[in-house]
């Protein structure tokens, strides 16, 4: 494994905009780093969205990647992709080039605002 993911919490803001703009380091590499932003909640059950699996209503799993009804983490079609939410075969529905996924990342950047922003905002000119 070359990459991984890592969410960190940081209780100054001054300390969190240092990191974001500088990075940190970790095991003498330099990591970039980018502000977490609310994003659409995606059912990992019925691949729709506006709720979790915990809550999901429908009786069968569909599969993320090809839309078949059997759990995404079961699935054998590899070269077969169906997008739940935009019904497109072109990509699967967790896939983040989705034109659904992307229209509700902007309804939730206008609700908002301060997931534009790279920082977050302080007496600092460049925050």
């Amino acid at each position: 494994q070359t990459k991984a993911f890592a969410l960190v919490h940081v209780s100054d803001i001054h300390v969190a905009n240092d990191i974001l703009r500088d990075g940190l380091c970790v095991a003498n590499e330099r990591i970039s780093v980018r502000k977490d932003k609310k994003e659409p909640m995606r059912c990992a059950k019925c691949q729709k969205y506006n709720h979790i699996a915990k809550n999901c209503s429908s009786e069968v799993d569909i599969c993320g990647t090809c839309g078949d009804n059997h759990r995404t983490s079961s699935c054998i079609s590899y070269r077969t992709t169906k997008c739940i939410n935009c019904r497109s075969q072109q990509h699967t529905s967790w896939s983040r080039s989705c034109p659904e996924f992307n229209r509700r990342c902007q309804e939730i950047d206008e609700k908002y605002p301060e997931n534009r922003m790279p920082y977050f905002p302080t007496e600092n000119v460049w925050t």
